[in-house]
């Protein structure tokens, strides 16, 4: 945006008149009330209004606005209505100043979108959600970070929001690693995680074994060896529905949907529009059995005759 008002300010300054204002012409600021006697230093507002501000004090008062992040700033006489022009202030306020007072008016300008700054301090880009309110895992374009647009801490693979502003230990962002690489999902109620081997999505925890966390100090070696802990963890269980997974997890008899993580109580998840769909047509074809069936038994107790 910077640079479409910086082309906008080459071509205005083109098409401006010579100033014709008289170099005996003094003046007296309003806001620090000091007689001005050069006439260069009269502030104007391109043709939207003139009032006696020295230059100084406009450039001061403009730093102040775009400190508390105002892209609009209304001309600072108490009777005017109208709002300063970027362009006609750009050679005032210089090339730092006029870069920060386009980014405000970007930021303003989308404030009804989903954004956040980047959480790296020495970026702090701001990055917008165009995702429709679901961005979860982003990166940032200037220094590509990955961070958590949620919760806008750097990602946590296989951590909820939660539980990443408590993840002070190595292993945990290692376990986490792993378990976003290998596609695990966690328990919606003990919180353990699961991995699904082949079989249904509908899958039941109860193995017998969780993951423990190492000491907050892990010596040399130590994440290699709960790698190695890890796949111990593996237990196969009977299958549900003579089809289901094998899986990593701890006892707690939760069935849920490996796909979307939400706790069933049937043997099908509404994220599956074609099961859902097939099952209620199955249900469709049973009620209409059954209502026939009555209607037919109906039918023929009426047809038996009365005996005499």
């Amino acid at each position: 945006m910077g640079n479409t008002l910086q082309k906008l300010a080459q071509n205005q300054s083109e098409q401006e008149s010579p100033d014709t204002e008289s170099p005996d012409e003094s003046f007296t600021c309003e806001i620090c009330i000091e007689p001005i006697l050069l006439p260069n230093k009269k502030f104007k507002n391109q043709n939207l209004c003139v009032h006696p501000f020295c230059m100084d004090c406009m450039v001061k008062y403009i730093s102040v606005k775009l400190e508390d992040n105002v892209g609009n700033i209304p001309c600072p006489s108490l009777s005017c209505e109208n709002f300063l022009d970027p362009i006609s202030c750009q050679n005032l306020v210089g090339p730092q100043l006029f870069v920060r007072w386009s980014d405000v008016l970007c930021e303003s300008s989308v404030l009804g979108l989903a954004h956040c700054y980047c959480p790296d301090r020495r970026c702090s880009t701001l990055i917008l959600d165009e995702c429709g309110g679901n961005a979860k895992r982003s990166k940032c374009p200037n220094c590509k970070m990955h961070f958590c647009f949620q919760c806008k801490l750097p990602w946590h693979s296989g951590f909820q929001c939660e539980e990443s502003r408590e993840l002070r230990d190595r292993n945990d962002v290692v376990f986490g690693v792993v378990a976003e690489a290998n596609k695990w999902k966690r328990c919606p109620q003990c919180r353990h995680f699961v991995e699904l081997i082949e079989g249904c999505k509908i899958v039941k925890c109860r193995g017998k074994a969780a993951y423990t966390p190492p000491s907050p100090d892990p010596k040399p070696g130590i994440v290699e060896l709960e790698l190695i802990r890890i796949e111990r963890m593996k237990r196969p269980i009977k299958p549900e529905a003579d089809k289901c997974s094998t899986m990593l997890g701890y006892r707690c008899g939760a069935s849920f949907c490996y796909n979307c993580g939400k706790r069933v109580h049937r043997h099908w998840c509404n994220c599956d529009s074609a099961s859902v769909l097939c099952i209620r047509v199955i249900h469709g074809f049973t009620i209409i059995f059954i209502l026939l069936s009555i209607f037919f038994i109906f039918r023929s107790l009426n047809s038996i005759p009365p005996k005499n």
